[in-house]
C-alpha cells in the first residue's frame, strides 16, 4: 500500500537510501585549525531581520550561479512551502531526519533533549536558467564545494565578480530551519552532465566523544560514505522528485530544501527581495516566485507598495529606484562629465577637488551646478588604473546626482553597489550631501575588473568594505587597490563639495531652498561649550580646560604633534605632575572655512580599529581605542606615541582631555 513505507514496492525504493547516513569527522582536539562554528555563534550580529538576510543571500547565490554561454533569460527564483502530511510521508521525512542526526543535535544542544517534536514542514528554493553547483568536487573554489565543504572558510571562495566572496553569507540561510539544516539536488552541465545530491547540518558546536581526546565535527553531512561520490542516477532522482523535492527538474539548477522551516512567514520575504534586488529585477535579470505571487520587471513597484510597509525605508521610494536603474544604464541623454585620468595618488586623495581635476567640459562648474539644481540627471565617470600583478588595466566607476522633483526638503539619500549587491552600511560616501535637501546620489561598480577587485575588500556580510581585510594581494598590487577603495568611498563627497560649495558661484541663493544652515556662530559657540569645557586643541587659541583634577596652574600644554606624510609622532612635554593621569586623545581633519575639525569625521577619514594603528609607543599604556580617539594611562613623566596608516595629503590635528 502506498500509505506503508515497509511495502515491498516501497522497500525496493528504500533500498537505494542505504547507503546515506549522517557523517562527520572525527577531529583530534590537538588539530592547529580544529574549526569552530563562530558564524552560527555569531549569526545576525549586523542587526537585520532574518527575513531580509535570508532572501539576500539566497537570491545573491542564484546570481552567482548564472549560466554563461550568452544566458539572456532571467535567473528566476522559486520559493515555496512543502507540508509532508501523511503516514507514508512523514516516515520517508524521518528517514532523512533520522535518529542519528537528532542525537548529535540534542548532545551539542541545538535542539532540547525532551520534548522535541518534528512539524513536517520544509521551506523549498529553486533557481533556474543557472549553471547549479558546477564545478568539480575536489576543485576548491567550485560552486559546489565552496556551498557544500567551505562553510566559514576565511579565504575568498569564488573567482571573477560573483556577489559573493567570504563563503560565509550561505549560513544565513540555513538560519530558517530550526536544524540549521539543507537538501540540496542541483543539475548542472559543468564539468561533465549530472544531478548530485546531499544534505548538510551545521551543529552548534563539536561533540566531545568517548575518547577525550577526539571531538564529533560540527559539519554534518547526510551523503554516501565516499565524499566525492554526490552524483545520482535515474532511478533516486525520480525517488527524490516524488517524495521529496515534489517536483521534477528538467534544466541546470538548484532545489534547495530547508527541513522544519519555522523563522518567518514566507510572504514576509516580499519586500525585501524588492528592496535588496529591484535593479536586476528592473533589468529583466531576476524574477522571483514567492508563495505563488511573481515579482518581475513589469510588477515590481506594484507590489513595492502593495509590500513596502516591510521595508523600512522610507527614501528607498519608486523615485529612487530609478534613479539609480538609470544611473546603471545611462546614455548620451544624461548630462556627464568625468575626472581626468592619470591623476596622481596625491591628487586622488586631497580633500578637495578643484574644477581642474575635470576633463575639458562643454560646461563651467558654475553652470552644472545649476543644471542639477534644475533637475538634471548628471553622471560623473571617474577613471582609474588598476594595477594587476600580470599588468595595468583602465577601468571607471561612476557617480549619479539628481535632484528629487517634488523639492520638498527631504533629507539626501544614497546607496553604494558592487554590480548588484547594495552595501547597506556604506553611508559616509555621501555624507557630504547632507548639507543639500532632496539630492538622489549613488556610486556604483558594474564593470567586471572592478567588481573583481572591490570583491576582496567586501566583508562577510555583504554590507560594507573593510580596508585592512583585503585579499587580493596575490593578484593586485595592494597600494594601489586600497587607494581605489578610498577612491570609491570618497570621492563622492568631493565631488559634492565642488559642485555646490565652489567659491566662483556668484549666488548660493539659487540654491537655498536645498540647503540647511551650515556653520554658524551660534552653532560653533554650542559645540565648543560642550566639546572644550574638558580638553584643550593642539592648535588655534588655546582654551583653558576644567579637568576634575588639574594638570597644574598654568595649564601647559601635555605633548606636541608632528606630522610626516601619513604619520603622526606625539611627544609629551616633560612634567612629573602627569604620572597616573587617564587622557583620552581625539584626532581631528582641517578643514577649510573655519569648520571644525573634529566635526564630521567617519572611519574612512579616520580609523584606529580597522585602518590607521597605532606603531610605537612609550611611557604609557593604552586603555582603549575607537575610530578616531586613543584613551591612555601615563606611566612616565614623558610618553610618546607613533601613529601610522594616515591618508598622507591630509593635515591631522589632535586634542585631548584629561579623565581624572
Amino acid at each position: 500500500m502506498e500509505n506503508n513505507i515497509f511495502s515491498l514496492e516501497n522497500k525496493n525504493l528504500l533500498e537505494i537510501l542505504k547507503p546515506y547516513d549522517w557523517r562527520a569527522k572525527n577531529r583530534n582536539i590537538l588539530e592547529e585549525n580544529i574549526r569552530e562554528p563562530n558564524e552560527k555563534k555569531g549569526f545576525n550580529i549586523e542587526g537585520f531581520p532574518i527575513e531580509e538576510i535570508f532572501i539576500r543571500e539566497l537570491a545573491q547565490n542564484a546570481l552567482d550561479a548564472v549560466e554563461e554561454k550568452g544566458q539572456k533569460k532571467p535567473v528566476v527564483l522559486n520559493l515555496e512551502i512543502v507540508n509532508y502530511i501523511n503516514d507514508y510521508e512523514k516516515s520517508l521525512y524521518r528517514k532523512f531526519i533520522n535518529p542519528e542526526i537528532i542525537k548529535w543535535l540534542k548532545l551539542s544542544k541545538d535542539i532540547p533533549k525532551k520534548d522535541f517534536r518534528l512539524t513536517y514542514k520544509a521551506l523549498k528554493a529553486s533557481d533556474f536558467n543557472t549553471s547549479g553547483l558546477s564545478g568539480d568536487v575536489i576543485d576548491r573554489f567550485s560552486n559546489w564545494h565552496k556551498y557544500t565543504m567551505r562553510t566559514g572558510t576565511p579565504d575568498k571562495s569564488k573567482r571573477g565578480d560573483s556577489l559573493g566572496s567570504r563563503n560565509e553569507g550561505k549560513v544565513a540561510t540555513w538560519a530558517c530551519s530550526r536544524l540549521w539544516m539543507v537538501f540540496l539536488r542541483t543539475q548542472i552541465s559543468e564539468p561533465n552532465p549530472e544531478i548530485r545530491f546531499i544534505g548538510k547540518c551545521l551543529r552548534r558546536s563539536n561533540t566531545p566523544l568517548d575518547d577525550p581526546m577526539f571531538v564529533r565535527s560540527c559539519d554534518e553531512y547526510f551523503r554516501k560514505k565516499d565524499p566525492s561520490d554526490v552524483s545520482i542516477g535515474e532511478e533516486f532522482n525520480k525517488f527524490l522528485t516524488k517524495n521529496i523535492f515534489k517536483q521534477q527538474r528538467d534544466s541546470d539548477g538548484t532545489d534547495f530544501l530547508f527541513p522544519e522551516f519555522d523563522a518567518f512567514e514566507i510572504s514576509e520575504v516580499i519586500p525585501y527581495a524588492i528592496k535588496n534586488w529591484f535593479t536586476p529585477i528592473a533589468e529583466g535579470k531576476f524574477e522571483l516566485n514567492i508563495n505563488n505571487i511573481s515579482i518581475n520587471k513589469n510588477n515590481y513597484l506594484t507590489l513595492r507598495k502593495e509590500y513596502g510597509a516591510g521595508i523600512n525605508s522610507e527614501n528607498l521610494d519608486e523615485e529612487m529606484m530609478k534613479f539609480v536603474i538609470d544611473s546603471r544604464n545611462f546614455d548620451e541623454k544624461f548630462l556627464q562629465i568625468s575626472l581626468k585620468e592619470d591623476l596622481t595618488p596625491t591628487q586622488y586623495e586631497q580633500k578637495e577637488y578643484t574644477k581642474d581635476f575635470l576633463k575639458t567640459s562643454d560646461y563651467s562648474i558654475k553652470e552644472i551646478s545649476q543644471k542639477l539644481t534644475d533637475g538634471e540627471h548628471l553622471i560623473v565617470k571617474v577613471p582609474f588604473k588598476i594595477q594587476r600583478k600580470k599588468g595595468t588595466i583602465r577601468d571607471e566607476f561612476y557617480i549619479g546626482l539628481k535632484m528629487r522633483a517634488n523639492k520638498s526638503g527631504r533629507k539626501s539619500f544614497g546607496i553604494m553597489l558592487r554590480k548588484y549587491q547594495i552595501l547597506w552600511k556604506e553611508k559616509t560616501f555621501f555624507e557630504e550631501a547632507k548639507w543639500i535637501k532632496d539630492l538622489m546620489v549613488t556610486v556604483i561598480s558594474k564593470n567586471p575588473e572592478t567588481n573583481t577587485l572591490l570583491t576582496h575588500f567586501e566583508t562577510s556580510s555583504h554590507l560594507l568594505f573593510n580596508e585592512s581585510g583585503f585579499s587580493g594581494d596575490l593578484d593586485y598590487d595592494v597600494t594601489n587597490a586600497k587607494l581605489f577603495l578610498r577612491l570609491f568611498r570618497r570621492s563622492t563627497n568631493k565631488i559634492i563639495n565642488l559642485l555646490f560649495e565652489d567659491e566662483e558661484v556668484e549666488s548660493k541663493n539659487l540654491l537655498a531652498g536645498f540647503f540647511s544652515i551650515k556653520s554658524s556662530n551660534k552653532r560653533k559657540n554650542i559645540r565648543k561649550t560642550k566639546e572644550q569645557d574638558n580638553h584643550i586643541d593642539d592648535e588655534d587659541e588655546l582654551v583653558v580646560p576644567k579637568p576634575i583634577t588639574p594638570i597644574g596652574p598654568s595649564k601647559p600644554r601635555l605633548f606636541s604633534m608632528e606630522q610626516n606624510f601619513g604619520k603622526i609622532l606625539l611627544t609629551s612635554i616633560k612634567n612629573q605632575d602627569i604620572i597616573g593621569k587617564k587622557v583620552k586623545i581625539e584626532f581631528g581633519i582641517k578643514t577649510r572655512k573655519g569648520e571644525d575639525a573634529f566635526n564630521k569625521i567617519n572611519k574612512f577619514d579616520l580609523d584606529f580599529e580597522n585602518q590607521s594603528e597605532i606603531s610605537a609607543y612609550s611611557g604609557c599604556e593604552i586603555n582603549n581605542i575607537t575610530s578616531n580617539s586613543i584613551e591612555i594611562e601615563i606611566e612616565s613623566e614623558t610618553f610618546g606615541l607613533e601613529i601610522d596608516n594616515l591618508t598622507p595629503s591630509w593635515s591631522y590635528k589632535t586634542r585631548y582631555t584629561i579623565l581624572n
